[in-house]
């Protein structure tokens, strides 16, 4: 998880729950309604601080029903491709559900609450049941190139269309995926910069690119310099 949730509860029936997740994330605080239970932080009102802490990029581990969470988020759900993760998780540690946040590994996080308690996550994404990860999602020291086409590319998948992996990436080698070496699709881990048609390109962030301390305009000669080499600049891991 790069940035730390907020533990977000409605009552004191959830503050033990709260605070066992918190042990697993320590920085995160929890917050609770002001007047009711003492926490780390108060609020005044539920569904207006969802909504600060979403539109702030905040993961958010809400303790209470799924549908409170939903109605509060409503007003501002917008593009997908930067929402953070949400969950709502019950009071009682019964049930680890995950909203919103797909491409921001919202699952992972469901995931590593659900094992504290002992539970499954209630994963529903329909990719990531069928094969065991997310497409759209790849793990640290990876990065999609084109997330709308990655969604066109998961949906045939899920269709019934077959798919050759080519390139080095061990967390696809565990995956279910419909392999066949004649397939007509093709996931190519790569730092290319383009994409070819029917392909889904995903770049390993293995450059290092060197430079000259205090170059003026540095970040557009480096861009311009992937450019020139037709690599991506998301596949970039640092500068010397």
């Amino acid at each position: 998880m790069h940035k730390t949730p907020a533990i977000v509860i409605l009552g004191a029936a959830s503050l033990p729950t709260a605070r066992r997740i918190q042990r697993r994330y320590p920085q995160a605080p929890v917050y609770a309604l002001q007047g009711r239970v003492e926490a780390d932080i108060a609020y005044a009102d539920f569904g207006a601080t969802l909504r600060v802490l979403y539109q702030s990029g905040t993961p958010i581990v809400a303790l209470c029903a799924a549908g409170i969470v939903i109605r509060s988020l409503a007003p501002v759900l917008a593009d997908k491709e930067q929402e953070p993760p949400v969950l709502a998780v019950a009071e009682d540690a019964s049930a680890v559900v995950p909203l919103l946040g797909g491409l921001a590994g919202v699952n992972h996080i469901a995931r590593e609450i659900a094992a504290i308690f002992g539970i499954e996550a209630a994963i529903t994404t329909a990719g990531e049941l069928r094969f065991g990860t997310c497409l759209l999602n790849p793990p640290d020291g990876y990065a999609l190139a084109d997330v709308e086409e990655g969604k066109r590319f998961v949906a045939d998948l899920l269709g019934g269309e077959t798919v050759r992996v080519e390139g080095e990436a061990p967390w696809l080698a565990a995956a279910r995926l419909p392999l066949d070496e004649d397939a007509g699709r093709r996931i190519r881990v790569s730092c290319v910069r383009t994409a070819a048609s029917d392909e889904l390109l995903i770049h390993p962030r293995a450059l290092v690119l060197a430079v000259d301390a205090g170059e003026a305009d540095l970040a557009d000669k480096v861009r311009a310099t992937l450019a020139a080499h037709g690599l991506a600049e998301a596949a970039l891991a640092g500068l010397l």
